[in-house]
């Protein structure tokens, strides 16, 4: 082929014939060009190709850490429900000197939770932000909710636990009966600690305020992390879903209208409760209403359901509700009876 326009060059010169060879000559310049052009074009597509995979991949990273952020939360939920109970006991008296002395209570106050989100996906997605197509850039503002201002709130709660129990910890180091309590020995001395010292009421109450505000840190990020999710899989074209165990709705329609109704308080600790609600459903989607409000509750698991605000509610076969909120560590317990 480049002989054959070789031949024409030479031709076209030997006849004397320089402007037919001036415009075969741009012609020839003008194909380069667009060749050039095309190979240009070709090797941007892959690379638009190579940098959408690598930002999809990337994306499918953030899935799986997000998909661990609810597991933890899960986690943080389960362990608040179990101090809850305790912490009831506790700051209601319901223990008695027996009770520490056979060791069935557990030391609630001296151990922490953390809630930790993992962020790798989101880090590598930062390092890569000057290539993330158009296409994606609608995700950044409910990423960003997610991975900085959520994550701000996440580690100043997760520091305030931490120094509260240790701060307590290196209060009762100090008693005289700190050695017997580490190598878990009966000592009378400590019970009556336990029982009738205001300053251990007050750090309980202090530790519940912290482990509250880690579970309003764990739910928040669970319903947006369950939201981004789903936002994800639409743009990867990505049809599996979440784990059951993981949503936010009960899939059993016949769990949810065995516990749809009116409820009437039979006894409630606190003020301020309306004398009746309802526990409305629509789908698969759980309201609970008041007389001046209305708000989702997320199925948890079994038969509890979480608000956004820290409220736990536990449905059990006898048509019986136990409301829980922990408010600046005071929690209090609705029971509910459905007409």
């Amino acid at each position: 082929m480049i002989k054959f326009f070789r031949k024409i060059r030479q031709q076209l010169l030997s006849d004397n014939k320089f402007s037919k060879y001036l415009l075969y000559a741009i012609g020839e310049i003008v194909l380069v060009v667009i060749g050039i052009m095309i190979a240009l074009n070709i090797n941007a597509a892959n690379e638009r190709k190579i940098n959408d995979r690598e930002i999809r991949n990337i994306l499918k990273e953030i899935q799986n850490d997000l998909e661990k952020d609810v597991q933890a939360a899960n986690k943080v939920i389960d362990l608040y429900m179990s101090a809850d109970s305790i912490q009831y006991l506790i700051l209601n008296d319901k223990y008695t000197f027996e009770d520490y002395e056979n060791g069935s209570v557990e030391d609630l106050g001296t151990y922490y939770v953390s809630f930790i989100i993992q962020t790798n996906g989101f880090d590598n997605l930062m390092r890569n932000i000057d290539n993330l197509p158009e296409k994606y850039k609608h995700l950044l503002p409910e990423l960003n909710d997610l991975y900085v201002t959520n994550k701000n709130y996440i580690d100043t709660s997760n520091d305030r636990i931490k120094k509260t129990v240790y701060d307590y910890l290196d209060f009762i180091s100090r008693k005289p009966w700190a050695y017997d309590k580490i190598l878990r020995k009966i000592n009378r001395e400590a019970i009556h600690y336990h029982l009738n010292d205001n300053y251990f009421k007050s750090h309980i109450l202090n530790y519940m305020t912290d482990l509250n505000n880690i579970l309003l840190s764990a739910i928040r990020h669970k319903i947006e992390a369950l939201s981004t999710l789903n936002n994800i899989e639409e743009i990867l074209g990505d049809k599996k879903g979440v784990p059951q165990s993981l949503k936010l709705e009960n899939s059993d329609i016949s769990s949810i209208n065995n516990i749809t109704g009116t409820y009437k308080i039979i006894d409630s600790l606190g003020t301020g409760w309306d004398t009746h609600f309802e526990i409305q459903n629509c789908g698969n989607k759980v309201f609970f209403k008041t007389n001046d409000s209305k708000k989702e509750i997320y199925y948890f698991k079994n038969q509890t359901y979480f608000d956004r605000n820290t409220g736990i509610y536990q449905f059990d076969k006898s048509d019986t509700l136990t409301i829980s909120y922990g408010i600046y560590g005071k929690t209090v317990n609705v029971k509910s009876i459905q007409k």
